[in-house]
């Protein structure tokens, strides 16, 4: 019963996101000054073919059948590439970024709750749940930003990039 109502709930999750981007006004097809625009008869050729002359809801079902075929179209970054090509290509990346988090995070978890556990009450506990919620609160992006740039950058405790440790 509780899958059925994520199929409902993920469309109106998804009906909030493109309420949020259609609301955002503008055009994707139209540049900013100082770039090339594109013809007029190529921007309504474009328009057409994503169907963004039509009224909302037929916008909004061509998105929800899109996203259910997992057809992204175009990257928005990369003019030559699909999304579906990027995700292709850094879903392994991720995967591995998610897999050595998680060899950190568990570790370090247990620690500071059998840490916590073992003197309840007690300023360790305090200091132990203190860290474990501010860690739960920071930005994940912080923290990435943070450890690149002392312990990488500066301190050179390790080395950057992801090709090799060498």
């Amino acid at each position: 019963r509780r899958a059925l109502w994520a199929i409902p709930l993920l469309l109106l999750v998804m009906l909030g996101a493109f309420a949020v981007l259609r609301g955002a006004g503008g055009d994707p097809f139209e540049l900013p000054e100082g770039y090339a625009l594109l013809p007029p008869p190529l921007q309504e050729e474009l328009r057409d073919h994503y169907n963004l002359d039509e009224p909302w809801f037929v916008e909004f079902a061509t998105y929800v059948r899109n996203a259910a075929t997992l057809d992204f179209g175009p990257s928005l970054s990369n003019r030559y590439r699909s999304v579906d090509d990027v995700v292709r290509h850094s879903l392994p990346v991720t995967a591995q970024l998610v897999v050595l988090a998680t060899l950190i995070a568990i570790p370090f978890g247990v620690a500071l709750g059998l840490l916590g556990a073992l003197r309840r009450r007690s300023a360790i506990d305090t200091a132990s749940t203190a860290v474990a919620s501010f860690m739960l609160v920071v930005p994940v992006f912080f923290v990435a930003w943070l450890l690149a740039r002392y312990p990488g950058v500066r301190w050179h405790w390790f080395p950057l990039g992801w090709d090799s440790w060498a």
